[in-house]
Parts: structure tokens; sequence; C-alpha cells
């Protein structure tokens, strides 16, 4: 079946040895380094681990939350402090870029905005088709059957339940069609947007899906367990619709994607 509404997927957050740490000052006293675990991370999961280095190097309280319609991320502290983006000691292998921070000194305050919306939203052109989720296709893990002798009983022994996601991302193009049908939406970087996504997807990385990009804040977290063209999911092949008699169209054939519940 095809979903009904237009979907969106956020990704794209990598912290490396380059973007680690976090110079800030509380009050009056002297700088601090908060260092962030190296690692690619969901949205969430990005600003829970923020938080979690800020505490670890802190004596105050601080949250990170993000507004998940436009991406904007603020650090919040409980009380008085100093990030120190410009002129700390590790301003050059700073987090504050990921996090859409302008590096320049943010002083004496509780509430720290970010500027520009962190990471990469991709939004697919047409809603998604052959759709499945996580409620229609689960499996046990690691399972055992018992039989009793005469097979009058039956139980099962697992350590979990997976479920999924799975869906076709059609009608991928850079060509205007702006004056077909409604339900296109027009993209002249469509193909290089879906390339990567696809790039960065069959890395195993942890990406949020929002199955109605009109309501961000319902998403699950998932990495791409399968593909048409890799039972592993570690490629892609974008299909032309040259039997179809439309070039410069392409879709990605089945992605099944595995939920994740704890990252």
């Amino acid at each position: 079946m095809a979903l009904g509404t237009h979907s969106s997927f956020y990704y794209g957050f990598e912290v490396t040895s380059d973007n680690q740490f976090i110079n800030f000052k509380e009050g009056a006293g002297a700088e601090k380094t908060a260092t962030v675990p190296v690692g690619t991370y969901s949205l969430t999961k990005l600003l829970q681990v923020v938080a979690a280095a800020l505490n670890a190097a802190s004596a105050i309280d601080w949250t990170a939350s993000v507004n998940r319609a436009t991406r904007i991320v603020t650090l919040t502290s409980s009380s008085s402090a100093s990030l120190l983006w410009a002129t700390g000691t590790n301003f050059t292998q700073s987090i504050g870029p990921l996090l859409g921070m302008p590096l320049t000194n943010v002083l004496n305050v509780t509430s720290f905005v970010g500027t520009l919306a962190v990471g990469t939203a991709y939004r697919p052109q047409f809603k998604l088709q052959d759709y499945k989720d996580n409620t229609m296709t689960r499996k046990l893990i690691n399972p055992t059957v018992n039989k009793s002798s005469s097979k009058q009983k039956v139980s099962v022994q697992y350590f979990g339940v997976e479920e999924f996601f799975k869906f076709n991302i059609k009608y991928i193009t850079n060509r205007d069609v702006s004056g077909s049908d409604s339900k296109y939406k027009n993209n002249p970087n469509a193909v290089e947007e879906a390339k990567a996504f696809l790039n960065f997807i069959i890395l195993k990385n942890i990406i949020e899906f929002m199955p109605d990009e009109n309501k961000p804040n319902v998403y699950y977290r998932m990495y791409l367990d399968s593909s048409t063209q890799d039972s592993d999911g570690v490629g892609f092949d974008l299909v032309e619709y040259v039997d179809k008699d439309l070039p410069n169209f392409f879709e990605t054939g089945l992605l099944t994607f595995t939920l994740v519940t704890q990252e």
C-alpha cells in the first residue's frame, strides 16, 4: 500500500575527534571542557550524549533539546554559564557547528540557542510506496520452539521482538514536475539528495523517520536491514524507469529498516 502522507528523515550526526569538544565556564569560574564521545548518532541520541558530556564536566545541570520542526538546538544550564565557541582551548575542534551554533562566545546566560538547522532532512518527492509499518511486520529474536512428545503443547522461548518498516522510494527525479500531478514535489536536486541519503544508510547508521513530515514529533529511530540489491543492506541501486518511458525517474526498490528502541 502507499503511505497517505509525505514523509521525512533526519540524519547526518557524526561526532569525530575533530568536533567533540565544548569549552565552557560556570559563572565567573575557570574554563572547563566537555568531551562528547566519538560516534554517529540519531538526533535524539546526539542531544543525550551532549547533555551527558556537559553534566559529567560541570557542577551545574545541563539539558539539550531541539525544535523538531526547525531542527534548531537549545542548550540550557541551571545557572549562568558561558559557551566559549570562539576562544576556548579546543575551539578548532568544537561541536558547535554540528549543533548549529555559531562560533561566537555566548556569555553569562542560561539558554544557548542555535542559529542553523542541524543535520540533514531528506524528504522524498512522492509518498512512500509498498509501505508497511512496524505493526505489520515483526520477527522473534533467536526463537526456540518446544513441542511435547504428543505435539499437543507448544511453547516458544525468545529474546525479544524485531519490528520493521518497509517501503520503496519512487519517482525520484531532478526534472521539473511542477506542472504535473500535485502528488509530486518539485526538487532539482532530488537524485543527489537520494544518493546522499542512501550512502549514509548503507553504513548502518541510525536515522529518524517521520511518516508524516507535518508531524515531526512522531518519529521512529531505525537502521537499514536490507535492500532489494543487497540482503545485508550494505548496497543500493537506483533503478531508472526506462521500461515505463520515464527517463531520469528512479526508484530505490524495497528497503527494509529495523526499528531501534535503544541506541
